[in-house]
């Protein structure tokens, strides 16, 4: 785990949320993810910025959210979709892991390219 990027992970504020879209998925009538959309008024990109999933959410629940959500905002005419830095999270940064998976990381740990 980064140390810089630990901060943002904890945040959560429901008044800020409340100024955006929220894409929503439930299962068995729970809330099991969500994330909170920021658009364009061009609608040229759309983006995410917080989200969230259950501890218990099966694990491709992310994967379906931001699909669906690719979707519906491409069926509203966005012709961009972004997830940020997002895709960065998963690599790891070990002594034996590949090259690019430890400057992947590295970027991601200080949040720029």
């Amino acid at each position: 785990m980064c140390a810089k990027k630990s901060f943002s992970l904890e945040r959560f504020d429901e008044a800020y949320l409340q100024n955006f879209p929220i894409a929503l998925i439930y299962q068995n009538d729970q809330l099991t993810a969500f994330a909170n959309v920021l658009l364009t008024g061009s609608k040229v990109k759309a983006t995410i910025d917080l989200m969230r999933h259950n501890a218990d959410a099966p694990p491709s629940t992310m994967d379906y959210l931001f699909i669906e959500l690719m979707l519906a905002l491409k069926a509203k005419d966005y012709q961009q979709f972004s997830l940020g830095m997002a895709p960065m999270s998963g690599f790891k940064g070990e002594k034996y892991a590949r090259l690019w998976d430890r400057f992947a990381h590295q970027r991601w740990c200080k949040g720029s390219f």
